[in-house]
């Protein structure tokens, strides 16, 4: 049955949903926690002063150059950065295959409002399967029912009418 089979679609569609946009969450939240660190680091880095810095009377953070580039950097600060970066590069995938089965679902939810028609309670139909028709089948049906009722009707008005004695 087409309906069952696009409803089933769309409720694996709708999990898969879920699931995907808990997996962003996740990113994004390690993503802040990455962020948070880095400028914890960079306050620390800030207020230490060494002796002999030259930039220390600027204001500038002490882990970068006039220009913006880093010419101290300490191992974990890069370890936090390069895990910064794959964070990101997860939440953009997970944000591309969540759009992805977004537009799926919606294409999935047009094809089954085409199937069984605009006003139908898809929980109704998943909780009694195998006994619901789609809009297609019902038709059928219906289409022979009409040319079955109209050769009758045709029979009856050519043969002769019956004569009760």
């Amino acid at each position: 049955v087409p309906g069952d089979v696009a409803a089933t679609k769309i409720v694996e569609l709708a999990k898969q949903n879920r699931h995907m946009t808990a997996e962003v969450e996740k990113e994004k939240t390690k993503v802040k926690q990455l962020n948070n660190r880095i400028k914890e680091l960079e306050k620390e880095a800030a207020t230490a002063t060494f002796p002999g810095d030259r930039f220390a009377n600027l204001g500038t953070f002490p882990g970068r150059n006039l220009s913006g580039d880093r010419f101290c950097e300490s191992p974990e600060m890069k370890a936090l950065q390069e895990k910064l970066t794959a964070a990101n590069f997860k939440v953009s995938e997970f944000r591309n295959q969540l759009q992805t089965t977004k537009q799926e679902l919606k294409m999935t939810q047009k094809l089954l409002a085409n199937e069984v028609g605009e006003d139908v309670n898809i929980q109704n139909l998943l909780s009694t399967p195998g006994t619901w028709r789609g809009r297609a089948q019902q038709i059928l049906i219906l289409q022979g029912k009409v040319i079955r009722y109209s050769k009758i009707i045709i029979f009856f008005q050519f043969s002769p009418p019956l004569v009760h004695p």
